[in-house]
């Protein structure tokens, strides 16, 4: 098994539940961690970070939606679409300093997800 990460990722974007935060938006980072099949010997598959930042913006950049669980998601199937042969997805957006009224480092939503191969019933 072959595991490609980007830690960190920080895009400022204008999502959030409150109206302020469509005009001001809001300090993001996300995480996310793909695993492929792979076998010492063998010529290892290879993803391209920059295409799976370059995904990650898209989405983030993308319309505003309220919740992060709706960013995570989006995220996780972009991903998927990209490269069906991925066996491991797992993505955590997290919204730094979010507006809770109290000192709060971040909230984070994770979704991650073993994918069967082709053919193998779920």
């Amino acid at each position: 098994m072959l595991s490609v990460s980007l830690k960190s990722l920080r895009i400022h974007a204008a999502h959030g539940l409150y109206p302020e935060e469509a005009i001001q938006g809001n300090d993001f980072e996300i995480d996310i961690e793909l695993r492929l099949p792979a076998e010492i010997d063998d010529a290892w598959p290879l993803i391209d970070y920059a295409r799976v930042y370059a995904l990650t913006q898209e989405v983030m950049m993308g319309p505003r939606v309220t919740l992060l669980e709706m960013l995570v998601q989006a995220i996780w199937q972009r991903l998927h679409r990209e490269w069906p042969q991925l066996s491991f997805i797992r993505v955590c957006v997290r919204k730094l300093h979010p507006p809770l009224g109290g000192e709060v480092a971040a909230s984070q939503v994770c979704f991650e997800k073993e994918i069967p191969a082709q053919g193998t019933p779920l």
